[in-house]
């Protein structure tokens, strides 16, 4: 039952959608350069969507710390108030799950919940191209220290 049910939430959400499997779905925005992969998972009760933010498999030493320091950090406050969480999967991605119950779920319901995600996957990549210095917006000037050096 719950197998059917997520096949007609998935057709109704997006009518032309092709499963990649009985249980999955996955949605591309190119403009926002996010993949979502949607599961039922196995207690048939919870929908998890998994963004794929960024990879990270270059930061290391200390820009990897302080990414999974501020990881933590967010986790730490989403599972108080928000329905994800934050990894970094076995592939070095940065990866953003939000998830929500079977039941009821509509997909009016579901794409503000996918919305507010995406837009914190935005963030997310933002925070993490921060930490590692990839940000334009980023910029610095060496000024001459008086004296001469």
């Amino acid at each position: 039952m719950a197998l059917q049910t997520f096949q007609e939430f998935a057709r109704d959400f997006v009518p032309d959608l092709e499963m990649s499997s009985s249980r999955r779905f996955d949605l591309v925005f190119d403009d926002k350069g996010l993949y979502v992969d949607v599961t039922l998972t196995n207690d048939d009760k919870t929908v998890l969507s998994d963004i794929y933010v960024l990879d990270v498999s270059a930061f290391m030493g200390g820009v990897r710390r302080s990414l999974v320091h501020a990881v933590m950090g967010i986790n730490e406050v989403a599972a108080q108030n928000s329905n994800f969480m934050v990894t970094i999967d076995s592939r070095n991605y940065l990866v953003l799950s939000g998830y929500c119950q079977l039941d009821g779920l509509r997909s009016e319901s579901f794409d503000r919940e996918l919305t507010f995600w995406l837009d914190q996957a935005n963030r997310l990549r933002s925070l993490a191209q921060t930490i590692s210095f990839q940000s334009e917006d980023i910029g610095y000037e060496l000024d001459t220290v008086a004296g001469g050096m």
